[in-house]
């Protein structure tokens, strides 16, 4: 009996375990237990109290218990079933969340990729339009002053390339020019009328040469004229043409011909001219080049060829444009210093070229002043042989006569 109450206590605490239906069909399966056990015991250790427990109690506990069991079972099968849903539920919700969630990061992670592309993007694009501004823009990468400078450096050329026209032309103005004949007195008539209303100076109105000192006192005796900037139209400017013109000479007059045929004297007179005339038209049109160099035209906005020469330079040495160049060119990158250095390299070629020119200049004077040197010579060697022919006809003439009875 005691074995069987203990059975029913140790059924009684594991069905504090199990819920609701569960735990009566589980309190029925573990009260035929005990009554089986029960049973047993009677049957083994026999006695007429085991005989009725048997008789009244066993079997139709365990047709109960049987039934209890069956509904037990199914009721359990069921909250089972239910469970299991509810969890499958639960796991299918929290599987759906963190699907979301995973997508939701993917998503945000993306956005993120995609700005942090973007905003990469931009700022190479940034680098690049800073960096063609900074190789192309106007202060950076074209040099100093690119469209103003282009404009000066064409208008220089211009100016130097007509000058030799302007010289010849001026040249073939002057009433000494070669192959020009004309009244040399009525010229140098003209030419003392001129100094005395324009050029005289000072001290020859003191002395009477003249009543007052001219507008352009000694322009038409002085050199340093040829290196000034002189307005076209100025006195000044025509005191200089009269030096050139004193200097080249007077005209020559014409030769005695007949008929149009020149006497053998006009031929040899001819010779000479033309001999005199080529080796004047050389200074002649050094001086007109250094004087037209350095006189201003319209053209030229009011400035000479050579004050646009100065301009130019001065840019880059010692001019008003020196120290802008300077501070422009430190803002230059790398592409605006080549071009200013090519600029200068450019600005070189030309001043040798036109060195070139000046030194053809001076070769064709030292040539003339070598052939008047070479005519001298002729001269004195002409007299010298003129003289021993002379001599020799003398000292002939006196054998003659000494000689003879």
């Amino acid at each position: 009996m005691n074995e069987w109450r203990r059975s029913a206590l140790q059924a009684s605490s594991v069905l504090d375990l199990l819920p609701g239906h569960g735990r009566r069909g589980m309190a029925a399966l573990a009260l035929a237990g005990a009554l089986a056990s029960g049973a047993a015991f009677a049957l083994q250790c026999g006695g007429p109290a085991e005989a009725m427990v048997i008789a009244s109690g066993i079997i139709p506990t365990t047709e109960m218990t049987l039934e209890w069991l069956a509904e037990a079972t199914e009721t359990i099968v069921k909250q089972l079933n239910d469970d299991t849903r509810e969890i499958l539920a639960a796991i299918k919700v929290n599987t759906k969340q963190v699907v979301v969630s995973t997508d939701k990061l993917a998503a945000v992670t993306k956005a993120s990729k995609q700005a942090l592309a973007k905003t990469i993007v931009e700022t190479d694009k940034e680098a690049a339009r800073q960096d063609v501004m900074a190789r192309f823009g106007a202060s950076t990468g074209q040099g100093y002053f690119a469209c103003k400078v282009q404009t000066d450096s064409q208008k220089l050329r211009q100016a130097y390339q007509d000058l030799p026209e302007q010289v010849w032309t001026a040249v073939r103005e002057l009433d000494g020019t070669a192959g020009r004949f004309g009244d040399p007195v009525n010229t140098l008539r003209d030419r003392i009328t001129r100094h005395i209303y324009a050029h005289c100076t000072e001290e020859e109105a003191k002395l009477g040469l003249c009543a007052n000192k001219g507008p352009a006192a000694g322009a038409d005796s002085d050199a340093s004229l040829l290196f000034r900037p002189l307005d076209p139209d100025s006195e000044t400017r025509k005191g200089r043409d009269l030096f050139i013109a004193n200097v080249v000479g007077l005209p020559d007059p014409s030769p005695p011909h007949a008929d149009g045929k020149l006497s053998p004297e006009g031929e040899s007179y001819l010779y000479y001219k033309y001999r005199k005339d080529t080796l004047t038209s050389i200074p002649a049109y050094s001086l007109q080049a250094v004087a037209l160099a350095n006189t201003r035209s319209k053209a030229l906005d009011g400035k000479s060829p050579s004050e646009l020469l100065a301009n130019r330079l001065g840019q880059y040495f010692g001019g008003d444009g020196a120290a802008q160049w300077t501070a422009s060119l430190q803002q230059q990158v790398g592409r605006g210093v080549l071009i200013e250095v090519n600029k200068l390299h450019g600005l070189e070629a030309w001043l040798r070229v036109e060195e070139y020119r000046r030194n053809e200049r001076i070769s064709a004077n030292l040539a003339a002043m070598l052939a008047l040197r070479g005519e001298r010579l002729r001269e004195e060697v002409l007299a010298a042989h003129v003289a021993l022919v002379r001599s020799r006809t003398t000292a002939a003439t006196m054998n003659s006569a000494g000689g003879s009875p």
